[in-house]
């Protein structure tokens, strides 16, 4: 029996997610679980700031140079791949599910999926009955459901209607990690975010208990974004750029593993598709199979996120726009930038973000403009990411999960 899939993915969500301090602190069993049953990549990246190139990243399992993404285009090349027809070639049933209000259907991908929800040109004269019956019940207990809620029962009652004979793949797609929280009884502090998040995790999970489809459901969380620190203006700083990554399988999966190598959005394709024996045919694609035989695959020794535009503008600039790019290493992070101006961190003097050390290392700067450069001229046009290093494996390591 093929596994049903459930991507579960945040337009933003710190990295963090199911670590401590975040979700797993509220003492929700469902969480709990989740966390220590799941393996759950620490490096993972996303592969441009841009929603819209991220997106195709993840449908597509290329990088931003490969697939030509841009801030405003959100469709596969032709001649890509794409997550959701592999898996419905291989007799999968597939819906989407869009709760952020950012996403809609003209930006790409909506015709490779079986349905997208909710939609309200895809609701029966029904069912617009019964909501309006709803909404005046709701305002007469003054209260109202968020769209993250909304999403999660239009998913529910697709759960009941679809066909039984077929697996399925849902893509849930939540808003921002601060709109998460947009119950009428929230205030949107952080609190409230993590204990919203948790809960309307928690009701998907237990959704699928119920219909006795757990255990036969990967389970993928993840997002397009991280979350930066509050009044950060650099939009390729380590936490706005660093996403959470968590796959949990059935018991005859791979569990409870926590995997330190780097890995970006373009790789969550590829995985999927190889373990469920999805058709993959993009070839040389800038993803990799994270897992291969029940082990981790190695990771290369640098990601490259894509921005296309300053957060601010620097005083006396004639124009914002400005292409940048952020090459990370295990020990540096080293910042293209279109007018020249690159910067160098160095990451052994601060964990988050580093220290610039442009002008007292010269030398490294110009290594990593070359190697920059030369990653590029290898992945433009859909080059392997890993070459040679896919057949290599890597030994998880057990988690540790703090009460």
């Amino acid at each position: 029996m093929k596994l049903n899939i459930v991507l579960l993915c945040f337009q933003t969500a710190p990295a963090d997610l199911f670590g401590r301090g975040a979700l797993c602190t509220l003492g929700e069993r469902v969480l709990q679980n989740l966390a220590a049953e799941g393996v759950r990549f620490t490096r993972a990246y996303t592969t441009s700031i841009e929603p819209a190139a991220a997106l195709v990243s993840l449908w597509s399992g290329l990088l931003p140079c490969a697939h030509g993404g841009d801030r405003t285009r959100a469709a596969p090349s032709p001649s890509s791949a794409s997550l959701p027809i592999a898996l419905r070639v291989a007799g999968y049933t597939t819906v989407a599910v869009c709760a952020a209000a950012s996403w809609t259907g003209a930006e790409g991908f909506i015709g490779s999926f079986d349905q997208l929800l909710p939609s309200r040109w895809r609701i029966e004269w029904a069912e617009r009955v019964r909501a309006l019956g709803a909404r005046a019940m709701r305002r007469v207990l003054r209260r109202r459901l968020s769209p993250v809620q909304r999403a999660n029962v239009a998913f529910f009652q697709w759960l009941d209607r679809r066909p039984a004979s077929s697996p399925f793949f849902a893509w849930l797609h939540y808003p921002r990690w601060e709109d998460i929280a947009s119950d009428w009884h929230t205030t949107g502090g952080q609190a409230e975010i993590i204990r919203a998040a948790a809960k309307r995790l928690s009701d998907v999970v237990l959704a699928l208990e119920r219909r006795g489809l757990w255990e036969n459901t990967l389970f993928v969380v993840t997002a397009l974004r991280g979350v930066a620190e509050p009044n950060e203006s650099d939009e390729l700083a380590e936490r706005a750029v660093q996403i959470p990554l968590l796959l949990r399988f059935p018991v005859s999966g791979p569990r409870g593993f926590v995997v330190e190598e780097f890995c970006q959005l373009a790789d969550v394709a590829p995985t999927l598709a190889h373990i469920v024996g999805a058709p993959w045919e993009n070839g040389p694609a800038s993803g990799r199979p994270l897992l291969c035989d029940r082990q981790a695959t190695a990771g290369p020794e640098a990601v490259v996120v894509e921005a296309y535009r300053e957060a601010k503008p620097r005083a006396g600039a004639r124009s914002g726009r400005l292409r940048r790019l952020l090459f990370r290493t295990s020990e540096f992070r080293f910042v293209w930038q279109s007018d020249g101006m690159s910067q160098l961190f160095d990451l052994a003097t601060d964990e988050k973000n580093g220290r610039d050390v442009t002008l007292e290392r010269p030398d490294v700067l110009g290594q990593f403009h070359q190697s920059l450069f030369e990653w590029l001229a290898r992945h433009r046009g859909g080059g392997n990411l890993c070459a040679g290093a896919q057949s290599d494996t890597l030994q998880m390591r057990q988690v540790v999960i703090q009460r």
